[in-house]
């Protein structure tokens, strides 16, 4: 199937939209765990990592706040050169691909970080709190 560049371009719009409101919700999580104010919904995002573990989750987070802060921003960068893209005109398929292509590998970075910031906890913590862990996200299947 073969779309017309008006469709292209409604089907890159609609990506970049479902994409913004993942990022969207990705940047609540994130936020809510590495910053100093409140936390009005802190134990939801906490939903399924045990009690014992938390305090060490959200020091782990703290800790790499500045690394978590600066992918943020390339993320951020990289939607607006997407949105830049999709502007375009003439319309660009291969430089949009490319600016989605270069979002990806910045979101992949940021969530690679927050798997070893995981990793890096879960190793501080003794069995019984992993275990917990593991027994409150198996629930959640």
């Amino acid at each position: 199937m073969t779309l017309s560049r008006r469709g292209r371009l409604g089907v890159g719009l609609l990506l970049a939209v479902s994409l913004a409101l993942n990022l969207v919700i990705a940047g609540v999580v994130v936020g809510r765990l590495v910053s100093d104010g409140p936390r009005h919904h802190g134990p939801h995002m906490l939903r399924g990592v045990p009690e014992a573990a938390r305090p060490a989750l959200r020091d782990a987070f703290k800790a790499h706040r500045d690394d978590i802060r600066e992918h943020i921003h390339g993320i951020r960068e990289a939607r607006a050169h997407i949105a830049d893209r999709i502007a375009a005109d003439p319309l660009d398929e291969a430089a949009l691909e490319a600016a989605f292509d270069e979002l990806a590998r910045r979101t992949d970075a940021m969530q690679a970080l927050t798997h070893r910031i995981v990793i890096e906890t879960a190793q501080s913590l003794p069995p019984d709190v992993r275990e917990g862990w593991r027994a409150e996200w198996g629930e959640r299947r």
